[in-house]
């Protein structure tokens, strides 16, 4: 529903982006991805290799962690001057752990109309291979970075008996791997799901199974985008 401080009606699309693959690309999405009068990007560097790889050549604007209020209204004034405005995230689904999810409450609090093209996310490709039940599961998304609240949210949300969805950074999963040791140890049957690059042709890797025969391998395994599933009890 468009707000009443709403004059213009503009379509704002939530456009999924590949995950490791850029063939997962939707012909839909690619043809927002061209036609929309405004692009919004997370990285720079990251979308201008993306658009180049699909054969897209255009301008677009950023929105990401850095940005402030006054950048936002920057942006507000863009898009009201926009009929249809494409939103994407480095990979995946926008709103899931990044920009996206302080981005979209503000567009809906500006009366804006908005619309959602699907595609990969790396929340499907997780509860896909993983093979544990995921009725129900919970998406934890990112755990705090102070390792003592970490450890505390941890404890909560193992004691739903869920199967629990994690994201992380490249840089930090393997620790947050290491601080699940105690909660996952001999005594525990809930197993633990890594997969990193998923869907990439050439780099995506996988492994399933106890926790104890994973932390032997972190140490040579390489800073990719990662998502980690926990065993529901």
């Amino acid at each position: 529903m468009t707000g009443s401080n709403q004059t213009k009606k503009v379509k704002v699309y939530i456009v999924s982006l590949p995950i490791g693959n850029d063939a997962d690309l939707s012909f839909r999405a690619k043809d927002i991805l061209e036609t929309a009068d405004l692009l919004i990007g997370e990285e720079s560097k990251f979308l201008s290799a993306f658009l180049k790889r699909i054969g897209i050549s255009r301008k677009f604007v950023l929105y990401n962690e850095h940005s402030n209020e006054e950048d936002f209204q920057e942006l507000l004034q863009l898009i009201r001057n926009s009929k249809v405005v494409a939103f994407v995230s480095d990979a995946g689904l926008p709103n899931l752990e990044d920009p996206g999810r302080s981005l979209i409450p503000k567009l809906y609090d500006s009366g804006f109309e908005l619309d959602f093209c699907p595609g990969a996310s790396s929340l499907d490709a997780g509860l896909a291979l993983c093979g544990f039940s995921t009725r129900p599961f919970t998406f934890v998304g990112l755990l705090p970075r102070e390792p003592e609240i970490r450890k505390q949210e941890l404890t909560k949300y193992l004691k739903l008996n869920h199967t629990l969805v994690i994201l992380e950074t490249p840089y930090r999963y393997k620790k947050i791997i290491e601080d699940l040791v105690p909660f996952l140890n001999k005594n525990s049957n809930r197993r633990i799901f890594l997969g990193l690059h998923l869907t990439h042709p050439r780099e995506q890797w996988m492994y399933r199974g106890k926790i104890e025969n994973l932390i032997p391998l972190l140490e040579q395994l390489p800073k990719a985008p990662p998502i980690i599933l926990i065993e529901g009890k």
